[in-house]
């Protein structure tokens, strides 16, 4: 039987486009429920200091988030196919009651 724990948890996504490389500036990252895919929660754009090029990531914060962690992430944008991720977090990942989960790219 597993229990469910506390936990700081961030996650971290970069929206690119596949053929330019570049980021999706205008992307809205989402987190769905997985039992009815209603959106529960959004993503902030975060601006990356130091490059000649702008480039954003988007971050999820959660400071009391429950492990394990299922949800849906949703990525679209204007002219793009949305796109969908699964995101299962589980208690293992956790070191220290924090939890910094790194999607990547996704194209």
């Amino acid at each position: 039987m597993a229990f469910a724990q506390k936990a700081y948890l961030s996650v971290t996504v970069n929206p690119i486009d596949a053929i330019t490389e570049s980021t999706l500036t205008q992307a809205r990252v989402s987190l769905i429920s997985t039992i009815d895919s209603t959106e529960v929660d959004t993503f902030r754009r975060i601006t990356i200091l130091g490059d000649v090029i702008k480039r954003y990531t988007y971050v999820y914060d959660n400071s009391h988030a429950t492990l394990p962690f299922k949800r849906i992430v949703r990525v679209e944008s204007e002219g793009y196919e949305t796109l969908y991720y699964d995101l299962n977090i589980l208690p293992s990942e956790a070191k220290h009651g924090e939890v910094a989960h790194n999607i990547g790219d996704i194209r």
